[in-house]
Formats: structure tokens, C-alpha cells, sequence
């Protein structure tokens, strides 16, 4: 469990610099090429491929800054963001004889060792979470249950985005907004059913907390005013005898 915490806390770190530096362009007009968010989320595939949902939210944020729409720009991140993903993938590759083994592996690549044998169909059923075994929520309940999941980071980052929903920066918080939904979407198609897959999302949620704290900074009274709603929820929350932190 430390091990898996570590990558998680890794990878959550790199897709954290790669959202934030391009929203950053994005709030500030930067012109001037950068590939760190290119960089840094191809490292944080490479660590954890459960980072790839984030892929929509960065392309929707890298098309929003006007000097990051040039195709040479945008041909040499993707170059550089296949720089990790590849050098892991061809080391998988030789190991395994698939570059993202155990996903999407072909068993005529695979060398004999690393061959998954066939699983019972009562195991089969008990890994597929769409199965009869669990109680199942139509597509709406399970996305809002992704969503319930995402707590203080989403309140946060929600305060953040309607506190810039004055004119003249209505623009940049409608674009961030429909960033942060195109994650959302994106995660509840690859994890699915998005209720048992939100714990993947972990990884999109300190983003989440570092946008709306940016996006409060300017803001004292709101920020404040945030700020202890925050901790009075926080305080709601873990006092209640009842809450399991681990759901």
C-alpha cells in the first residue's frame, strides 16, 4: 500500500505541473514557447496511466491560448510528451513483448511467462463491476457520485471559477469550467462505472484545489470567506462519527 501511495502521490504531483503551468499561460497570455506541460504529463503517464483522462482537459487549455495553437508548437509538445511514456514503453516491450502490458496486450506478443491464464467466470464476474454482484446507478448518479467524491477540491475550485464570472474575465473562467467538466466526462468513460472508477481520479484533485486557490488570490474577502467555509466544512466532516474517509 506505501509503494502504490508513492506513485500515486508522484503522479498526481507531475499532472498537477502540466494543468497548472498551462492554465497559468492560459490566465496570463503567455506567448512564449514552453513544454513543460508537455513534459510533465508525459511523465505523469509514465508513472501512472490513469493520468491519460487529463489528456482532455491540457488539449482544451493548450487551444485556449492563442500563441499555443501554432501546430509547430503544438507537434513539438507532443514529441516531447512521448519522450517518458516511450522509453518505459519499450522497456515493457522487451521485457513483456507488449509496450503497455497488462493493457491492451495481444497473447501472440506475449512472451509465455507473462500470459494471463483464463479466470473463472466466477472471478470474471466478481472483477466486472457492471456485474449482477454490485448495485448498479444509472450514468448520471454515477458521474454525481464521482463528483461527490472530489469533496473540498471541487467546493474550492467552484468558488474560484464563479468569483471570476465578472465580464472581463468571464472568458478564462468559462474555459477553465468546461476543462475541469471535459475531465469529468472523460474519467466516467475510461473508469468505468465512474462510481467504483472515482478513486482513479485522485489524481486530478490537487489541480483542482491549487485552481481555485489561484483563482481566489485576488479576491480577499471571497478568498477568506472560502477559506472558512472550508474549514467549517472540514470540521462538519471528520467530527461526524459516522464518515468512513476511506469511501
Amino acid at each position: 500500500h506505501a509503494g502504490l501511495a508513492k506513485v500515486d502521490m508522484t503522479a498526481a504531483l507531475l499532472l498537477s505541473v502540466a494543468l497548472a503551468s498551462q492554465a497559468g499561460r492560459l490566465l496570463s497570455s503567455a506567448g512564449k514557447p514552453d513544454l513543460t506541460p508537455y513534459l510533465a504529463f508525459g511523465m505523469a503517464m509514465s508513472v501512472k496511466l490513469t493520468a491519460a483522462p487529463a489528456l482532455a482537459p491540457l488539449a482544451l487549455l493548450v487551444l485556449a491560448n492563442r500563441p499555443d495553437r501554432n501546430l509547430h508548437r503544438i507537434m513539438s509538445g507532443l514529441l516531447a510528451m512521448a519522450v517518458f511514456p516511450l522509453a518505459f514503453a519499450v522497456r515493457t516491450f522487451l521485457l513483456t513483448g507488449s509496450p503497455f502490458y497488462p493493457e491492451g496486450s495481444l497473447q501472440w506478443m506475449l512472451k509465455p511467462e507473462w500470459r494471463m491464464p483464463e479466470l473463472h467466470p466466477a472471478i470474471v464476474m466478481r472483477l466486472d463491476r457492471t456485474s449482477e454482484l454490485y448495485p448498479q446507478r444509472s450514468s448520471i448518479m454515477g458521474v454525481l457520485e464521482m463528483l461527490r467524491r472530489w469533496e473540498l477540491p471541487l467546493l474550492f475550485s467552484l468558488a474560484g471559477l464563479a468569483a471570476w464570472l465578472k465580464k472581463p474575465r468571464r472568458r478564462n473562467a468559462l474555459i477553465l469550467a468546461v476543462s475541469v467538466a471535459a475531465y469529468a466526462a472523460a474519467a466516467a468513460a475510461v473508469f468505468r462505472p465512474p462510481w467504483w472508477g472515482a478513486k482513479y481520479t485522485v489524481l486530478f484533485l490537487p489541480f483542482l484545489a491549487a485552481l481555485g486557490g489561484r483563482l481566489l488570490q485576488d479576491l480577499r474577502m471571497l478568498r477568506r470567506t472560502a477559506f472558512a467555509v472550508s474549514v467549517a466544512l472540514f470540521i462538519a466532516v471528520f467530527s461526524n462519527p459516522g464518515y468512513d474517509y476511506r469511501t
